[in-house]
């Protein structure tokens, strides 16, 4: 839906006036509300005086029930000012509130005197506001908004003089100036704060181009300084590029990931450049690789089917000295199927900060990884077929890269993740992306091409 106001003079005196006739904004006079499940657009064209009040989009609820409607969902809110200034707040959720004289309970039974946000709405960031450059926000205390245009530094001033703060979510544009996260920055007596993490959402992907850096982490120095790995220079916001990654022999890779995110564990992976970085447009590759071990390192049994089954680590047990772990799927010519008995930790009190399972294991047994409290990443295998839900014991920081085509991996998902409230990766799309790459570029001939052919996709 979008209204189109041309100079209305009705509805927009949303203010009281103090005993020496100064204007004062009422505590309850809102201009415009986008509530739970509204997305409108309105646009104000050339009016004579200007608009008045809070405008709130109220973002996430759950609490909109007893009003008939569906129990979750959110707001978003457009607002556009042409000609026309603007003397207010802007609010998000449960931000940009002052408190009142008057307390009451809210849906959920809490008590509070804030003048909004009745239904206990969450920020989602989703306010998009803009001034062109005949129109001027008058900002009468702290914002908070989604998305603000601004045609030039005029168009923004403090309603009393004294220091106001707007934080935003996503993107502040001020004339040909844009600011991302991290950035702040101060027009007069207003200044701006791009902080996502404010309205709880993650931070906008930086649209500019990117510089790329690569670096290899290794247990052993040597084997980090042997290892290489090829990107490009710089690429653009939303361009495709690979990254290609050449290991020592004995060495393999724990994993990959691009702006801090896990992209998979792969010779030949394939990125997109929309991550958000600091240090505006520095996108930081980061490979580890650990060695590929033997039954001087794990101990295992024999399955009935003559596959084995890692039943320990002589290394990665109550030491704190390693950081990379790579679990095999094949010690002594004997093919890995099995991780964990059921009866006994096969890792446990470790300093791993990161651990790859190889494609081939298909079962991980009760508590098999146990007291990792500082491990913070972890990759399953597409070959997985049972994971037991309390495969995992005392790892609060992991983060799980899964296999999508594995409906173990979806059912760990579905069970042991959401019940012990860790966190995961899809890992199944840049699979895909990396075996077509790895298609197109074999058949090109190129050196590259020849390199990336030659990667295995496990």
């Amino acid at each position: 839906m979008t209204l189109e106001l041309t100079n209305n003079t009705y509805g927009f005196e949303n203010v009281n006036y103090d005993e020496d006739d100064e204007r004062v904004v009422k505590d309850y006079d809102y201009l415009i509300v986008s509530e739970f499940g509204s997305s409108p657009t309105l646009n104000f064209y050339d009016h004579d005086e200007p608009a008045t009040g809070i405008i709130y989009n109220e973002g996430y609820t759950e609490t909109h029930l007893n009003m008939g409607m569906p129990t979750t969902g959110e707001s978003a809110l457009t607002v556009n000012f042409y000609n026309t200034d603007f003397i207010g707040v802007f609010c998000d959720g449960n931000l940009g509130f002052w408190e009142t004289d008057i307390t009451y309970e809210d849906v959920n039974g809490v008590e509070t005197n804030l003048n909004g946000n009745y239904f206990a709405a969450e920020p989602n960031g989703q306010g998009v506001y803009s001034f062109d450059e005949d129109s001027t926000w008058y900002v009468w205390s702290d914002s908070y908004v989604g998305t603000l245009t601004l045609a030039d530094e005029s168009c923004v001033q403090s309603y009393d003089g004294e220091a106001k703060t707007v934080y935003v979510c996503t993107k502040l544009t001020i004339g040909d100036q844009s600011y991302m996260e991290g950035d702040t920055v101060t027009v007069g007596a207003v200044t701006f704060v791009v902080d996502s993490e404010i309205f709880g959402q993650e931070p906008a992907p930086w649209e500019g181009e990117y510089t790329i850096t690569a670096t290899v982490v290794a247990d052993d120095e040597t084997a980090a300084r042997a290892a290489t790995v090829s990107v490009p220079e710089t690429v653009a916001y939303n361009e495709e590029f690979e990254i290609v990654v050449d290991v020592p022999d004995g060495y393999g890779i724990v994993y990959v990931t691009a702006g801090g995110k896990i992209l998979g564990a792969d010779e030949l992976t394939v990125c997109t450049a929309s991550f958000s970085a600091e240090d505006a447009g520095q996108l930081m590759i980061e490979v580890a690789i650990a060695p590929i071990e033997g039954s001087d390192v794990w101990s295992y049994a024999e399955n009935e089917d003559g596959t084995i089954t890692i039943i320990g680590s002589s290394k990665y047990t109550d030491d704190d000295s390693y950081q990379y772990c790579i679990v095999p799927a094949e010690i002594d010519g004997k093919t890995v199927t099995g991780f964990g008995n059921g009866a006994e930790n096969v890792i446990y009190r470790s300093g791993l900060y990161a651990i790859r399972f190889q494609e081939g294991i298909e079962t991980f047994a009760y508590q098999a990884l146990y007291d990792l409290n500082g491990c913070a990443i972890g990759i399953l295998p597409a070959s997985a077929t049972e994971i037991d839900t309390g495969f995992v014991r005392s790892m609060p920081l992991v983060t799980w890269g899964i296999q999508q085509s594995s409906e173990a991996c979806q059912a760990y998902v579905d069970a042991a993740l959401y019940d012990y409230d860790y966190t995961y990766t899809w890992l199944e799309a840049n699979i895909e992306a990396a075996e077509a790459a790895n298609t197109a570029s074999s058949g090109s001939g190129e050196a590259s091409g020849e390199a990336s052919g030659e990667a295995s996709m496990g």
